[in-house]
């Protein structure tokens, strides 16, 4: 099962007591914090494709363009070199 459906399996559970306006706040407040992420999570990426071997080239190619886009400026969260 892929992540993005236990993460909407998640979020669904998380806002089933919440109003609509309550549930739309959460999602953006998500979204917000994935902006602030993207660019270091874009660098992990790259990173681990880099280290996976020759294998793991077209996973760097996909990402490139995100880089290209501006995500070359990676500012790492409180904690992320754990």
């Amino acid at each position: 099962m892929p992540i993005y459906f236990g993460r909407v399996g998640s979020l669904v559970i998380e806002n089933r007591r919440t109003s609509e306006e309550q549930a739309e706040e959460h999602v953006e407040r998500q979204a917000r914090e994935f902006e602030i992420l993207k660019p270091y999570l874009v660098e992990r990426g790259l990173e681990a494709a880099k280290n996976a071997g020759p294998t793991a080239s077209a996973g760097a190619e996909a990402i490139a363009p995100a880089r290209a886009a501006g995500a070359s400026r990676v500012a790492r969260p409180a904690g992320a070199d754990r």
